[in-house]
This record gives C-alpha cells, structure tokens and sequence, in this order.
C-alpha cells in the first residue's frame, strides 16, 4: 500500500471498540494518492491518533468531535485527554519493526529515548 498510497495518518480508539457488534478494531486511514508508485521516503512522516474518549462521549460532547477533527486537520496533539498523537519517520517506523516492535505500539510515544540499531 505504501508505494501507491502515502499514510498521513491512522486513527484507533483507546477507549472501547466504537461498535458493539464488531469483533475487531476499527481503523482509520487517512490516505494520499501518489502521482507514481514508488516507495515511500524515509523521513516522510506518518502519525497515529488513538482517540481517548468512547464515541458516545464524543456525540454527547461537541468540544471532543472539534478536537478530534483540528487536530487531525492540523497534524498536532491540542488535547491528550481527547486525542493523542506519536509521529514517526517511515524509517524509524522500520528501526522500531527490526526490534520486533508491534505495530498497534506506535499509537504510543516508544520513541522516548534514540534507537541506536
């Protein structure tokens, strides 16, 4: 997917599955089609949002969908309660990968002391 799409960005829930009936988590993608296919470069960033409030909360409350919506719009953290955010590098994506590293961690700050590989 990588070479025809860029991942801006990737959205999950840190607080409950946001449908009941589903079996998995949900996730979503924010994408950029690529004019040529082509591997992505290593200091192109890509951000992950884990969402910090159930998405009854964010109905009830119009101020949770506002954050959610700026900060994915703006590509910043404005409220941890709400949204968090951890950015990387596709190259540090695969630095923290050859550790064995999961995937799912990246919606976490592992990026608190520099990877020496």
């Amino acid at each position: 997917m990588n070479k025809y799409f860029e991942v801006n960005q990737i959205h999950i829930s840190g607080n409950k599955r946001w449908f009941n009936n589903a079996q998995i988590v949900t996730t979503i993608l924010i994408l950029t089609k690529k004019a040529e296919i082509a591997s992505p470069e290593n200091n192109t960033f890509m951000s992950f949002y884990k969402w910090n409030k159930s998405l009854s909360e964010i109905e009830n409350e119009p101020e949770f969908s506002d954050t959610i919506i700026r900060s994915a719009l703006l590509d910043r953290e404005l409220n941890s309660d709400v949204i968090g955010l951890s950015r990387y590098t596709y190259q540090q994506i695969e630095d923290l990968q050859s550790l064995n590293i999961s995937l799912n961690a990246l919606f976490h700050n592992v990026m608190y002391k520099k990877i020496q590989i």
